[in-house]
């Protein structure tokens, strides 16, 4: 995959903002779909699409896989740092005051 195809798989990753708060969550620490998912109050199914959309463009890569009550919970953090205060900032953008 060419770089410019790249980046734009990352800035289409970027357009939902589910996917930024996992972003900025497993930038602080390796987190799995569930415990997002918890954190967020959103289903487990949509969270994992989240997931798998950011890891498919490399914003998140796989750290850790546990057992729980049989099955495998994966655990993933960030590629890159700095999504706290990107998110941050572009929430200052686009607000709508």
């Amino acid at each position: 995959m060419s770089s410019d195809a790249i980046k734009a798989k990352r800035l289409s990753a970027l357009a939902h903002p589910v996917r930024l708060e996992v972003l900025v969550m497993a930038e602080a620490a390796p987190i799995s779909a569930s415990e997002a998912a918890v954190a967020l109050g959103e289903p487990l199914g949509t969270v994992a699409y989240h997931f798998r959309v950011l890891h498919t463009a490399r914003l998140i890569e796989l750290v850790a896989e546990e057992r729980v009550r049989g099955s495998i919970e994966s655990f993933y953090r960030t590629t890159s740092t700095g999504w706290a205060d990107f998110a941050e900032k572009l929430d200052g953008l686009i607000a709508l005051d």
